[in-house]
């Protein structure tokens, strides 16, 4: 072997083994980051754009919308943008039946059954719309309020 391709396998055989410690070093989160949801759980800056994305290790993951939760996100906003408009501000807990049935008279106890919410979950019975407490949960203000679970069953 003559000197030049002696040195250009020594720059070669560098090279991987610094691609090497890079990979080896590079920290976990990095080495996870598969898919958009891995992307923003590692703490990657996210888009606000729709649909949203995540920039991790020089790659763009764009956020997978299927036609449903399409449907969901569509009707909790746009429940909730009339419902602010209807009462005339966003209520600072966020908005319970209560609060719903007052921004669309045609909403009845019924339609709330088994919806969860903070603290718990809205049970109607015997004509009776009550909050049900999950047993030794924390106490907030905001208890009742309608989760995004609890939208989609609204």
């Amino acid at each position: 072997m003559n000197k030049q391709t002696s040195l250009i396998l020594t720059i070669i055989l560098v090279a991987v083994l610094i691609a090497i410690i890079f990979i080896v070093k590079q920290p976990k989160e990095y080495q996870n980051i598969v898919d958009f949801e891995s992307c923003a759980a590692s703490g990657n800056p996210v888009m606000e754009s729709y649909p949203r994305q995540c920039t991790a290790n020089g790659k763009t993951y764009v956020e997978v919308i299927s036609e449903e939760s399409d449907l969901e996100s569509y009707f909790t906003e746009t429940l909730r943008e009339r419902a602010i408009e209807n009462i005339n501000g966003m209520p600072i807990e966020g908005f319970n039946p209560e609060l719903y049935k007052q921004a669309f008279s045609n909403l009845q106890d019924s339609d709330f059954n088994g919806a969860t919410a903070i603290g718990g979950y809205w049970k109607y019975s015997d004509n009776n719309l009550i909050f049900v407490q999950i047993p030794g949960g924390p106490i907030s203000s905001a208890d009742g309020t309608l989760n995004e679970a609890g939208m989609k069953i609204l």
